[in-house]
């Protein structure tokens, strides 16, 4: 008897310093962690925002599902998920010896990014090639995961080469909607202008306004092919 009571004396201690010690359990402090990936998720398991290196970076999803063949590359970056497990934006930074990026996006609904702050920096030549800004997108409404079991169909299919080049053109055509369509740019071309660009829905230029790299501003209307239809100029001599 007194043996089982020692026993049972050391179980209501343990249970006891337990409960005691539970809400600091849950509230740790950590002077510094170390992961290759951190997933935050919720009670029911879903994915609410993944820190992650380029090896073991979260798919693109939609419905919980991963979306296969959509992104081969890996980025290392913070990756967000909405509570339906659809991958909705995130942050990327990367670099190497000839470029440098970082990318800030925000995806439409069951489909890719329509706004993102970008950064690119490319070594061309030995030159720095920058370009950064604000950037707007239209996409179809068709679902991301839709188009992708579309485009694959027709890479699977058993067609020669012209005919399969005929059928990824006609995919891609702005007529089919499939594609992402750049709308408006907002910040600094490679070539040093810095202002407003704005194009139609396939992606032909309609109004520019802008300062040119020797501090020239400009305001440029294009016509529905593309063409320059009026510049006006004006500097300060």
């Amino acid at each position: 008897m007194k043996k089982i009571s020692l026993i049972n004396l050391s179980l209501i201690v343990i249970i006891g310093v337990y409960l005691i010690k539970k809400d600091d359990i849950k509230q740790s402090t950590f002077e510094e962690i170390t992961a290759e990936r951190l997933n935050i998720v919720g009670k029911n398991g879903n994915k609410y925002v993944v820190i992650s290196n380029p090896e073991k970076q979260a798919s693109p999803s939609e419905n919980n599902k991963s979306l296969k063949h959509y992104r081969q590359s890996r980025e290392p970056g913070l990756v967000f998920f909405n509570s339906e497990g659809d991958e909705v934006g995130g942050l990327i930074f990367d670099a190497d010896s000839t470029n440098s990026y970082q990318y800030f996006t925000f995806d439409q609904y069951k489909g890719d990014q329509v706004m993102y702050l970008a950064k690119d920096e490319t070594l061309v030549d030995g030159n720095w090639k920058r370009w950064y800004g604000l950037i707007f997108n239209e996409r179809s409404n068709k679902p991301q995961k839709k188009i992708l079991e579309e485009y694959q169909k027709i890479i699977q299919s058993n067609l020669d080469s012209t005919e399969l080049k005929k059928q990824l053109k006609e995919f891609w055509s702005y007529e089919k909607g499939n594609r992402e369509m750049n709308r408006m740019f907002v910040g600094r071309e490679t070539n040093g202008e810095i202002g407003i660009f704005l194009t139609d829905r396939t992606e032909k230029p309609r109004l520019h306004i802008y300062v040119d790299s020797l501090g020239t501003p400009f305001i440029k209307t294009f016509d529905q092919q593309g063409n320059a239809t009026n510049i006006l100029k004006t500097r300060k001599e």
